[in-house]
């Protein structure tokens, strides 16, 4: 956008909309409290192994799932796959699932298969690193069992097939925990009516503070701050404008303005809130890499956000954002703020 090697930003961002047409409207089912009423929230951990290499390593997941009418279900998770020799792989998954209860819904196994954006970073020749992103299939299979609690624990395998990259097969055990209040396995997409509030958020100002990783082999950490503007657009979509600065002192050490689109939903009486974001990042490196030209650059930003309400008027909210570059300085800030709200 600033030099004309921007146009390779557009570029990766043109890749993105295969799976994007898959990704959205899942999404948007996930996020759809009319849809279903209970949110299963879990927490996966296991092994993973390369079918190419043959190499093992840890691997977890983040999975927000949702049934819908029996037999299907939509999800999405933040799935990484540990640290190969050569691959640091993870990413965001969005699968469509059928599933089938048994035992009065106390068990049930599903089948799911999506669409997977995954970030890879690799090592060079040279010793540098580099940062590269693409779309897999991925294929999946669960069976979770339900307590009579909101607790439950379920076991899942996924197996990711890209093409110019490592396939992977990935086993985890976690727990998980149902938001909403409504049996797990419903049969109905009723139940609850939903809220009469046109938006889910209203209007929000969060300050917050945290960390920043780049995406090397070295993981280089430092310190994040900034402040985020968020309004809600209609009950499932908020759209933000937030300030953020980057220093880890040896790299990376940039700040800018990031504007995103979320899908949003709120639970637990409207005291939990979950949100998907995704936008652009404008920004000026105070330590540009030795091929830019200018210090103003361009980046895809992408954010899991996680916030509970405190009152009226009072929001703590956690938020893990991901930054999308095009020359190998990606990299993950996770922050933590205290907001005010108003206008809901």
């Amino acid at each position: 956008m600033f030099r004309s090697s921007r146009g390779r930003i557009w570029d990766n961002h043109a890749r993105w909309a295969p799976g994007a047409l898959l990704l959205c409207p899942l999404l948007l089912l996930l996020i759809q409290s009319r849809v279903a009423q209970a949110l299963d929230v879990s927490v996966l951990a296991g092994a993973v192994d390369s079918v190419d290499t043959d190499e093992t390593s840890y691997a977890w997941q983040l999975d927000f799932r949702k049934n819908l009418e029996i037999p299907f279900a939509v999800s999405a998770s933040w799935i990484n796959e540990g640290h190969f020799r050569e691959h640091h792989r993870d990413g965001l998954a969005g699968q469509l699932w059928g599933r089938i209860p048994i035992l009065n819904h106390k068990i049930s196994f599903a089948f799911g298969g999506g669409a997977y954006r995954y970030f890879d970073t690799r090592p060079r020749t040279n010793g540098s690193h580099e940062n590269v992103h693409g779309w897999a299939p991925i294929l999946s299979l669960s069976a979770s069992y339900y307590t009579e609690t909101p607790w439950f624990f379920r076991f899942s395998a996924n197996h990711i097939h890209p093409a110019g990259n490592i396939d992977t097969n990935m086993f985890l055990l976690g727990a998980g925990y149902r938001l909403g209040g409504e049996p797990a396995d419903t049969t109905r997409s009723g139940g609850a009516t939903a809220a009469s509030t046109p938006t889910t958020t209203g209007a929000e100002l969060t300050p917050f503070l945290g960390g920043t990783i780049h995406n090397s082999l070295e993981s280089r950490a430092g310190v994040a701050a900034g402040i985020e503007y968020r309004r809600g657009l209609t009950r499932n979509f908020d759209w933000t404008v937030s300030w953020l600065n980057e220093d880890n002192r040896k790299g990376i050490r940039r700040s800018g303005i990031g504007s995103q689109v979320w899908v949003v939903g709120s639970y637990a009486r409207r005291r939990v809130v979950l949100g998907l974001g995704g936008g652009l990042y404008t920004f000026y490196d105070r330590n540009p890499p030795p091929e830019t030209h200018t210090p103003v650059d361009l980046a895809g930003l992408i954010t899991l956000t996680a916030g509970y309400r405190f009152g009226e008027r009072w929001i703590a909210r956690l938020s893990w954002n991901r930054v999308i570059t095009d020359n190998d300085r990606d990299s993950d800030i996770f922050v933590l703020g205290a907001g005010y709200r108003w206008n809901e």
